[in-house]
């Protein structure tokens, strides 16, 4: 008992400094990409196999919540998805995919500025919008807008956000508005 006791007390800074790094970064919901990331890398550098098992992704849950596709015969081919920011000490990532629809992950506060990238690229102003606020969740919020009326932001979420934008997004009757 008294290694183990021995053991824990050097690992206390350790632990310490790693623990204050992941409430710094903190990832909301089911989604602790970075944190988990951290662990699996921890565990394996300790010679403990680790095994990712993958879900369903929250863009594809969005679709599905929203009876919206991502891609479109004739309008859209293509679908990206992307991060609004960069991992930490990275240099940030300017440019935007090019593809017929862009899903945005963690769009919440960089929703506008991503609109009005795509605005000056020259995509246009009434292109269909769907933000999904707490995807799949039972307080899951959905709001259907333009590129330019995102270019004016989001008002102040509870959870975390996904933005969708693409001409396959246009609304018909039988979808979740």
């Amino acid at each position: 008992m008294t290694d183990f006791l021995q053991q824990a007390e050097e690992l206390f800074p350790y632990t310490q400094a790693l623990r204050r790094d992941l409430h710094m970064h903190p990832e909301l919901g089911f989604r602790e990409v970075r944190t988990g990331g951290i662990v699996a890398k921890e565990l394996e550098a300790l010679g403990i196999e680790v095994e990712i098992v993958p879900g369903i992704t929250t863009a594809l849950a969005a679709a599905a919540a929203t009876k919206q596709p991502l891609t479109r015969r004739g309008v859209a081919r293509s679908v990206a998805f992307f991060t609004s920011s960069t991992a930490p000490d990275e240099p940030d990532h300017p440019a935007l995919p090019e593809t017929d629809t862009l899903v945005q992950y963690m769009g919440g506060r960089e929703a506008a500025a991503t609109a009005a990238r795509l605005l000056a690229e020259g995509r246009r102003p009434d292109l269909p919008v769907v933000v999904v606020e707490n995807c799949s969740r039972a307080d899951q919020r959905i709001l259907r807008l333009t590129l330019d009326g995102l270019a004016n932001g989001l008002d102040a979420a509870q959870g975390p956000v996904l933005v969708m934008i693409g001409e396959a997004l246009q609304q018909r009757p039988h979808q979740a508005s």
